[in-house]
């Protein structure tokens, strides 16, 4: 809250105003990934200042979904991909694709899943950053898990394990095992 604030980044508070503010920035974000219109358009005195609210907004993405709140998780995705396709091909913007498609997800839509997720990984191995790939990689297969695509959750999650061992977090080893299991236990 305050963070965001002091960024001139406000988020709202009530449901009503978040309800409308996604709306209102899922068609930006519809119309920027359309068009590319202002991809990397923020000048070198804005970075660091959209690179902060791309940390608080990854911070409190994984804070809210812990609280349950997805309407506050999805407004966050939807306006943290904004955010970052202003610093364009950047690991922000890699990343703000994955955790898009991870919301999408959640939501149960397969197809946006994919769209995000494809794109997170390329924009990754473009960088050539192998912890930001390995972590685009794992956002993908959870979207993936969370949209019912089990199958093919557990085959990109043999993929993602050999890089998640060497180039990911140790704060994500045990949630990936976590979601593993979960998806070989719903598979039936």
């Amino acid at each position: 809250g305050k963070g965001l604030q002091a960024l001139k980044a406000r988020f709202p508070q009530t449901k009503f105003y978040k309800t409308l503010s996604l709306y209102w920035l899922t068609l930006v974000v519809r119309i920027l990934d359309s068009t590319g219109w202002f991809l990397g358009a923020t000048k070198k005195s804005g970075e660091l200042r959209r690179k902060l609210i791309s940390q608080m907004h990854n911070a409190s993405r994984i804070l809210l979904y812990f609280l349950g709140d997805k309407l506050g998780n999805k407004l966050l995705a939807t306006r943290e991909l904004i955010n970052a396709h202003f610093l364009g091909v950047s690991v922000e913007y890699a990343k703000a694709n994955a955790s898009y498609a991870w919301i999408q997800g959640v939501e149960g839509d397969k197809r946006p899943v994919i769209k995000y997720g494809d794109k997170s990984v390329a924009i990754a191995e473009k960088l050539g950053n192998q912890q930001a790939l390995t972590a685009c990689k794992l956002d993908y297969v959870y979207g993936l898990e969370f949209a019912g695509e089990n199958l093919l959750s557990q085959k990109k999650y043999h993929e993602v394990f050999p890089d998640l061992m060497q180039y990911g977090a140790a704060s994500e080893m045990n949630p990936a095992l976590l979601h593993m299991g979960h998806s070989l236990l719903y598979q039936g």
